[in-house]
């Protein structure tokens, strides 16, 4: 039986809610203004003693944090934009990462005053993403070297904050396009400082990512996406502005010698192509694009991922790659249930009569994210973290069938792009170790957001059907 309290409690609860919102409207006035007034004593005393820059660093700061305060969703777009660009760093830390725990922090504390109408956003897939945590913490137990597996658990909760904010902070339409641009315009930032900053004769193209073959894996859904882009753009300026920026990150990753990335590159514009109405004049597109590729392309690239059949001057690590794939199958067949402990194939293939290949204290990895995962958790892990992206993949391809068009054609055409975006990922997930990066978690928010916000359109729809003067408000 439900209780009711009585009306006085109700009127005194109501009451000191209210006052309580006069107090805290008043407080963060006079808050702002003191913290402005500490602000301006500290700029002024840096700009004398200290620095100018750090100065006006220190002015911008505060209007920043209070714009992040009051709306996430705009920090969260500033983190968007410099995923790509967090390596950059003069010292031990990433000042670029700062602006993520920053942004988040703003976000939490926002969350936990303004109390938001919307509750936060629930999915199968997170019920998954929950699980596998769990399992790669009990992984622990059976683990070489326990300590490392806290280490990357840790590290992977750090990147699944990113997923989780996007979920829960982009809760429009506009939100999410203006992410996609800027996811798009990160991306070409960090090539264009791969070609500020000119590699060395004999090394391959890496961008602002300081890995020729992270570089290739984290640009390739940047591909599919700027064509969707391109696709939902009427203006002709953003048009060409997506057109220059796909020359450079595709000629970028062309550049790295990835041969991960370029396959997963071939693959994401393949599954575009195949989602789009007049298929035979966008394969035409897809093959003058391959044919400009063919020819731009260095010789010595074109010798490392065998085209022409000459020694590369860059280097070939197709032999101890392959040494890679052997012992891991080796190892998840010897512990196929539990693994050896996330991130645990490092440890053991140092301690494996491949360890002489090791040149650097550095500890090698599986290159092969779906190795990393199985030998490190073993099937009780693998199987929540192909839920996961079984989950992404199908609801990008469900969201972007013809049905969703009448409901919203822009998002069942980034619904089409982000599968495309997803397939080419997914199959660079096999030349690469991606369970740690942003990019990857980014992308299989996506869908989610695009999940919430169809059903938020379809509740709009029958609600208007039910009651037609709700269009008039509308």
């Amino acid at each position: 039986m439900q209780k009711v309290l009585p009306p006085l409690l109700l009127t005194r609860s109501s009451s000191r809610w209210s006052n309580f919102d006069s107090v805290y409207s008043r407080s963060i006035l006079f808050g702002i203004l003191t913290i402005s007034l500490v602000v301006a004593v500290a700029s002024s005393y840096l700009l004398v003693h200290v620095s100018p820059l750090i100065a006006i660093a220190s002015v911008v700061a505060l209007p920043a944090l209070l714009l992040c305060f009051v709306k996430p969703e705009l920090g969260l777009m500033l983190v968007i934009l410099v995923l790509p660009l967090e390596e950059l760093n003069n010292g031990s830390v990433s000042a670029i990462k700062l602006i993520s725990v920053v942004v988040f922090g703003c976000a939490v504390l926002s969350y936990l005053i303004s109390r938001p109408v919307k509750p936060l956003v629930h999915s199968t897939q997170n019920g998954l993403i929950f699980l596998f945590v769990l399992i790669a913490i009990t992984s622990a137990f059976v683990a070489i070297d326990p300590t490392r597996v806290i280490d990357r658990t840790l590290k992977l909760l750090r990147v699944l904050a990113l997923y989780f904010f996007v979920i829960n902070l982009i809760r429009s339409e506009k939100y999410l396009h203006l992410a996609l641009w800027l996811f798009l315009i990160g991306g070409f930032l960090c090539t264009l400082y791969g070609f500020i900053e000119p590699v060395e004769v004999g090394e391959r193209f890496e961008g602002a990512l300081g890995q020729p073959n992270g570089y290739g894996l984290t640009m390739t859904p940047r591909i599919p996406i700027g064509l969707t882009l391109f696709l939902i753009e009427k203006k002709t300026w953003k048009r060409l502005l997506i057109i220059l920026m796909l020359a450079f990150i595709s000629y970028g990753i062309i550049l790295s010698g990835s041969r991960g990335g370029l396959l997963a590159v071939s693959l994401a514009l393949f599954l575009f192509v195949l989602f789009q109405r007049n298929k035979f004049t966008w394969l035409a597109v897809i093959g003058i694009i391959f044919t400009i590729g063919f020819f731009v392309m260095p010789k010595e690239i074109k010798a490392r991922v065998g085209i022409i059949d000459e020694p590369s001057e860059i280097g070939n690590s197709t032999d101890r790659r392959l040494t890679y794939q052997i012992f891991g199958v080796d190892l998840f067949q010897q512990n196929p249930i539990l693994g050896v402990g996330l991130d645990g194939f490092a440890e053991s293939y140092a301690q494996s009569e491949y360890r002489f290949l090791i040149q650097t204290r550095e500890l090698r990895v599986a290159h092969n994210t779906y190795l990393e995962i199985a030998t490190g958790t073993g099937i009780v892990g693998l199987i929540p973290f192909i839920g996961i992206l079984t989950i992404a993949l199908f609801l990008a391809w469900k969201y972007s069938q013809s049905i969703y068009l009448k409901i919203s054609p822009k998002l069942a055409m980034m619904s089409a792009g982000l599968f495309a975006a997803l397939g080419g990922y997914y199959l660079g997930m096999l030349f690469g170790s991606r369970q740690y990066e942003k990019t990857f978690w980014f992308l299989l928010a996506l869908p989610i957001v695009i999940q919430v916000l169809i059903h938020a359109k379809e509740k709009q729809a029958f609600a208007i059907e039910q009651n037609p003067k709700l269009l008039q408000n509308h």
